[in-house]
C-alpha cells in the first residue's frame, strides 16, 4: 500500500485516509479523504466535527484487509460508495485466519463506530495476535522464531 512507509524495522502509517482542513472561519471540514481506506462516518459526515480515533482504526482494519486479502479496497470503492462495507467482502480473505486475526478485523471495521474498539483496545489486540502467531510458528517450525 502506498499508504505505508517501512524503514528497516520501523513501520508508519502516513495516510489514515483523510486530511481535515480549516474554513475561514476556524472549523474543520474534511476536504479530502483516501476512498476505501477512510471511515463511512468521515464520508457521510455524520459526526463532522466529532471525528476521533475510531475513524482511524477503521483504516488500520482497511489496510489489515488489503494485507490479508491482497486487494486493496480501493477496487470496491466507487464514487457512489466511497467507503465500501469491507466486511461484506470478507470472502476474498484466506479460509484460515487465526480467530483472533479475524476479530481485529470484524471490530475495526464495523461501520458504526461506536461498535469500533478504541485504538488503545487495537493495539492490544494486535500485540496478542503477533504473540499467538509467533507462538504457533514456534511450534510448527522449530528454531524459525
Amino acid at each position: 500500500s502506498q499508504n505505508c512507509i517501512m524503514t528497516g524495522t520501523d513501520f508508519s502509517l502516513i495516510d489514515f485516509g483523510a486530511v481535515v482542513g480549516f474554513d475561514e472561519d476556524g472549523s474543520d471540514n474534511v476536504i479530502a479523504f483516501t476512498a476505501g481506506y477512510c471511515a463511512p462516518e468521515v464520508v457521510d459526515g455524520a459526526y463532522e466535527n466529532e471525528l476521533d480515533g475510531r475513524a482511524d482504526v477503521y483504516s488500520v482494519g482497511a489496510l489489515l484487509w488489503e494485507m490479508l486479502s491482497g486487494e486493496s479496497p480501493v477496487k470496491l470503492a466507487n464514487r457512489l460508495n466511497p467507503s465500501p462495507n469491507l466486511l461484506t467482502h470478507l470472502n476474498m480473505l484466506p479460509a484460515k485466519l487465526p480467530p483472533l486475526t479475524l476479530k481485529i478485523l470484524k471490530e475495526s471495521l464495523q461501520e458504526d463506530r461506536d461498535l469500533r474498539p478504541e485504538a488503545s483496545k487495537l493495539k492490544q489486540l494486535c500485540i496478542e495476535a503477533l504473540k499467538d502467531l509467533a507462538h504457533k510458528r514456534k511450534h510448527l517450525m522449530p528454531g524459525a522464531c
